[in-house]
């Protein structure tokens, strides 16, 4: 499991807040105080959240479980995309497509119109003309966009991990519809309450993005070396036992030869 300090933690600004006059007061319980007019989280309540969250998701990995990265604001859409490639998992950092949980059947029928789509102006193909083509490019390009990162998410994640809750509501409230628990990196102008695991921190900083997402890529990956080590171990014991039964000799053929 990976640790965090209090060194690493301050080096990425993940202790200021957003000014004083802009919170939301349900956050109180994550402040260490104000300095200049801007709160200034305790970062032992982040260090806690942050452990919290490295636990479940290396946890999840460990059983092969999947899980989605949100994060649409311009400091976290490379970090998101980034992680979520490294882990395999998905992920939305461009636009959240409204219903992209809650009505995920409709969202498989985007998906179905990407890959055709893609098929179509991959080929090449002289079926269409060259402006029909050209309308099919763009189509392409706005679904790439949105949909790229979710592509392989033929199911439902069973973890969304979100980079401001505030500015991805969307997201938020549809995983609390479907009963997706979501951990999130929440700033002091943040709602906590829809959160399960909430990592109090700045999350307006590209370095405390990352720093942040490292911590849970390296958990994930670490769970995610158990579970294909458990699932060879489960191989081999199998193809053991099988190998047993074919060696074993038929007790009717042995008597036959006895006679």
């Amino acid at each position: 499991m990976p640790l965090v300090t209090m060194k690493e933690m301050v080096q990425a600004g993940l202790h200021f807040g957003h000014a004083a006059a802009s919170w939301n007061p349900k956050m109180g319980s994550y402040l260490h105080g104000i300095r200049k007019r801007v709160h200034i989280f305790d970062l032992k309540q982040t260090a806690k959240g942050l452990v919290a969250a490295c636990h479940f998701t290396n946890q999840l990995a460990s059983q092969g479980r999947k899980f989605l990265f949100v994060g649409t604001k311009p400091q976290a859409q490379e970090a998101v995309r980034e992680v979520a490639e490294g882990t395999q998992s998905h992920y939305v950092n461009e636009r959240w497509l409204g219903g992209m949980l809650t009505n995920h059947a409709v969202a498989m029928r985007r998906m179905a119109r990407f890959n055709e789509l893609e098929e179509i102006v991959t080929a090449e193909s002289s079926d269409y003309s060259k402006k029909v083509l050209s309308s099919f490019n763009r189509e392409l390009k706005k679904l790439r966009r949105d949909l790229n990162g979710v592509r392989n998410m033929l199911q439902l994640p069973d973890a969304v991990i979100i980079i401001d809750p505030r500015h991805e509501h969307i997201a938020v409230r549809e995983a609390n519809i479907c009963g997706v628990p979501i951990i999130a990196l929440t700033d002091t102008n943040c709602n906590p309450d829809n959160i399960e695991i909430v990592i109090p921190g700045n999350d307006d900083a590209i370095r405390a993005i990352r720093l942040v997402l490292g911590k849970i890529r390296e958990s994930i990956l670490d769970g995610q070396q158990a579970y294909s080590a458990t699932q060879a171990s489960a191989a081999e014991e199998s193809l053991g036992v099988s190998s047993a039964e074919v060696e074993q000799p038929d007790e009717a053929s042995v008597s036959t030869v006895e006679v």
